[in-house]
């Protein structure tokens, strides 16, 4: 495949994931798991520290309606020590696209007005090597490179993806696009990244 095949192919498929998501129901789950290992929810852009929005928070949803993409969902209960009806992201399920709606409306401050997208800080991308396609010697992808709107994914040699952690914003699109059914890149939230 040459690589303007490749550049055509790749763009088209982001392309039809994005147009999909937006189209597909939202699922919500009251459980959070990515598949061989459960992995923290994420909280939206601009969130303080976990202790002070669970304090600060009073479960007015205003993010959640301003979020144009239906991302941010809501705990239903007190699941895993969490209170009920506070933001949450599950990025393999709709990640967020980083429009920062949802820092401009919190009447409290629990979410922080971002400037910029290169401000945000909700988490890390990692890649397990062992589930990606190019380091299986599976093809080529670079479907996590292609959608990164930080330029936080770079391809190396055989085109293996690696994370810029200094410029990884974890908005978790990376992880949405994964063409592996157990995704091979996850975003894991700032306490646990």
């Amino acid at each position: 495949m040459n690589r303007r095949s490749f550049v055509t192919a790749t763009v088209g498929l982001v392309a039809g994931v994005l147009t999909a998501r937006r189209m597909k129901p939202v699922q919500r789950s009251s459980r959070v798991s990515f598949g061989y290992a459960d992995v923290n929810y994420l909280r939206p852009p601009g969130a303080v520290a976990e202790d002070d929005l669970l304090a600060g928070c009073i479960n007015c949803e205003l993010c959640g309606q301003a979020c144009p993409i239906g991302c941010i969902q809501f705990f239903t209960d007190d699941a895993k020590g969490v209170r009920a009806h506070t933001p949450y992201i599950v990025a393999s399920e709709i990640a967020c696209d980083l429009c920062l709606a949802c820092t401009t409306v919190c009447p409290t401050g629990v979410l922080v007005p971002v400037a910029a997208k290169k401000d945000v800080a909700m988490g890390t991308a990692v890649i397990e090597e062992r589930l990606c396609l190019p380091y299986l010697r599976q093809g080529v992808c670079g479907a996590c490179y292609t959608i990164c709107p930080v330029n936080a994914v770079r391809l190396e040699k055989q085109r293996h993806p690696k994370v810029d952690a200094e410029r990884c914003v974890g908005c978790g699109l990376c992880e949405e696009v994964c063409l592996q059914d157990v995704k091979a890149i996850r975003i894991f939230p700032p306490a646990a990244a």
